[in-house]
This record gives structure tokens, C-alpha cells and sequence, in this order.
């Protein structure tokens, strides 16, 4: 979640999990209404995904709207598409780098210039690096790399571990130090 909202919030524990669900949900606030894209979500809806009570819910949506920083931000959240889970089902690969704290853009740097040497279309490429969230990055492509070159860019320095998943016709699931490959079985 971002320096603003933790700082707007850090007093009153219950609102702040309220904010940060909203922020990571992608869910915005207009007019002292939640909405995911162009679709309203009641107040109760969120309370009880967030398991929180609907009173509070009702607070910290006159909290945010109190403030004009954190009301502009709340505002323009956005959900966000995530093609991870359904890209294997598509005969994707979907790599995702879990970075340690600190190394982000060094790692960023050496992943571009690892894959720069491979021709390969990518379908999608996020990375996140919010503070206190884990640090990420992942790419899509339409074929797979080769599994060695996963193996090797796990050593660059910062990288905790790599996810790596696609579609073939065999079931394994093997690891090299702090690699998972996961296969998912076409039949």
C-alpha cells in the first residue's frame, strides 16, 4: 500500500485494512460509492469480504472522502487484469520473479537484458514493487524459454525465487535450489 494511505490511516488499525483491501482490490471510491471498474459493490459486500464490521466500512468511506489527497487517490483505482492463472491453460509460460527487498531495479535490469536473447512474443509483462508488498516481476509469453536459463537467472543477486508454469503433456513438479517448475497435465 502507498506511504499516503499508510500514514492517513496508521491510527485506526480496522480502517486501514479496510483501505489497503480496497487498494489491492483495485476497487475505487466515487461519489461514497465502492466500485470495481463500472460496477457499484455495497458497503455491506465489502465488509464482509474484508471481514470487517459495516459500520467501520461506512467511517473509513467518510474518512477517505474527508481528505483530498487520499479521496483523488481512492478514486482513480483500477482493477487490474491478471492473465496468470488462465495463460498456462493457453499454452503460455508465465515466469514470475519474487525479488528481496532492495534489488528491484537491479534485478528489472538483468531480467530485460536476459531476455533481450531470446525471441520470444510476450503476451504480458507486470511488475510490482510497492513498498511492504512483495516485489514481483512477470511475463508472459506466447513459448516457452529454456528451462536452463530459468535455472540461471535464479542466481542473480536479489532474486528469492522463480515461478515458472506452462502446459505440456507431462505431470512433474520438480525444483532446482529456488526454482518450482509446474507443469499442468493437458488431460
Amino acid at each position: 500500500m502507498l506511504f499516503l494511505l499508510e500514514q492517513y490511516f496508521k491510527d485506526s488499525p480496522t480502517r486501514k485494512k479496510i483501505v489497503e483491501g480496497l487498494f489491492n482490490r483495485g476497487i475505487s471510491v466515487k461519489g461514497g460509492k465502492f466500485f470495481c471498474g463500472s460496477i457499484e459493490i455495497s458497503p455491506s459486500q465489502v465488509a464482509t469480504a474484508l471481514g470487517v464490521n459495516r459500520r467501520t466500512v461506512y467511517e473509513t468511506l467518510k474518512q477517505i472522502e474527508d481528505n483530498e489527497a487520499v479521496s483523488e487517490m481512492m478514486e482513480n483505482l483500477e482493477p487490474e487484469l491478471d492473465l496468470s492463472r488462465v495463460s498456462p491453460l493457453l499454452g503460455s509460460q508465465v515466469i514470475t520473479v519474487y525479488v528481496s527487498t532492495g534489488y528491484f531495479q537491479r534485478v528489472l535490469s538483468e531480467f530485460f537484458k536476459q531476455f533481450s536473447n531470446y525471441m520470444c512474443h510476450a503476451v504480458e509483462f507486470v511488475s510490482r514493487n510497492l513498498s511492504r508488498s512483495e516485489s514481483y516481476i512477470r511475463l508472459i509469453l506466447q513459448n516457452a524459454i529454456p528451462r536452463k536459463y530459468i535455472e540461471d537467472f535464479s542466481e542473480t543477486r536479489g532474486v528469492q525465487k522463480i515461478g515458472s508454469s506452462s502446459l505440456i503433456k507431462i505431470r512433474r513438479r520438480f525444483s532446482a535450489r529456488n526454482v518450482i517448475f509446474t507443469y499442468v497435465p493437458t488431460n
